[in-house]
């Protein structure tokens, strides 16, 4: 056989190889990766915890206009609490006057608000979609939800999607043991097309530690979206993020450093007015913070005074127009 021969056999065994052992990879992924979702799924839904969340930006030296960036970091403490559908989170900024919360109860939400020095949480809105829900929901899920999400989307959603499509999968070998490497497509209705790759660890619960995503929008708009998670051990069987970085035209430091969570049932009142010493909507006499009953009196005379105007003034018209006819009548006799 000549050398060539040789060689071009090796390639085709080398390359079947691979061929065969993405597949079996793949095979893997598809058989374990969505049962290890939704057991994560499932205990990431019940859980309370407290952190302090610090956030702050540098310039990105990779960009050809870096621009200004406020180094400033932002440090609140934040208190959060999830039980299925009901969530809610306490944000105590360190150098902020306001105290604030948003809490939904699976049906509803509503957010509160604490002046500094102040014991007692005023009710500042109703409403499921408030900015500042959102804001504080994005910031507690992209560190407890960061073991199975992409790009703020559920992984386990995302791959019963026949807009999403796996690719390739690949080992990569790690200190601590092989990641797999996942080579993506996905279209969702937005006519947003991503393509990319993420990294998952099979040995620490399949969590992501790392993923690369090329955005294309109809009308050319192209952006590079990457996210880095590190990862800390508060429980025995389960991680939880401590940093993501985020970057494109900008790198996005974000870490949260937990000093308690635990995994395991919530109490459905805590998830309620009462719980911040309000009382419920619809109950006025429920027990609660005093303000809302003397409220409820002020609203209440105000009500009465009005009603007692206008049934006096109801009164008098009835009164003259009952004079009228008299009088026309006596005049009509003279």
């Amino acid at each position: 056989m000549s050398r060539s021969a040789i060689v071009g056999t090796v390639a085709l065994v080398i390359a079947f190889r691979a061929v065969s052992a993405d597949t079996d990879l793949k095979a893997r992924v598809m058989n374990e990766y969505p049962s290890a979702l939704a057991d994560m799924e499932s205990i990431l839904s019940h859980c309370r915890g407290s952190a302090v969340h610090r956030s702050w930006k540098v310039p990105n030296p990779r960009a050809s206009r870096p621009g200004d960036v406020n180094s400033k970091v932002d440090t609140a403490r934040i208190q959060f609490e999830r039980s299925g559908p009901m969530e809610r989170a306490i944000r105590e900024p360190v150098d902020g006057q306001q105290d604030w919360v948003y809490c939904v109860d699976g049906k509803s939400s509503f957010t509160l608000r604490r002046d500094r020095g102040k014991e007692t949480y005023v009710l500042a809105s109703l409403g499921a979609d408030q900015d500042l829900r959102r804001t504080l929901k994005l910031r507690v899920d992209q560190f407890v939800d960061a073991p199975s999400r992409l790009f703020g989307s559920r992984i386990s959603e995302l791959m019963t999607d026949p807009r999403f499509t796996i690719r390739k999968v690949s080992a990569l070998g790690e200190e601590n043991g092989p990641l797999f490497k996942i080579d993506f497509t996905h279209e969702d209705p937005r006519k947003l097309r991503r393509s990319g790759w993420f990294l998952v660890d099979p040995n620490r619960h399949w969590a992501v530690t790392k993923y690369e995503c090329r955005c294309q929008q109809d009308g050319g708009h192209d952006f590079l979206d990457r996210e880095e998670i590190e990862y800390t051990e508060p429980a025995p069987s389960r991680s939880l993020a401590v940093k993501r970085v985020v970057s494109e035209f900008s790198v996005y430091r974000d870490e949260f450093v937990f000093d308690d969570f635990a995994f395991g049932p919530v109490p459905a009142s805590d998830f309620t007015l009462t719980a911040f010493g309000l009382p419920e909507l619809g109950r006025p006499g429920a027990r609660g913070n005093p303000t809302w009953t003397v409220l409820f009196l002020v609203l209440l005379a105000a009500v009465s005074a009005a009603c007692a105007i206008l049934l006096a003034r109801a009164a008098r018209r009835r009164a003259g127009d009952g004079e009228a006819p008299r009088g026309l009548e006596s005049h009509a006799s003279g």
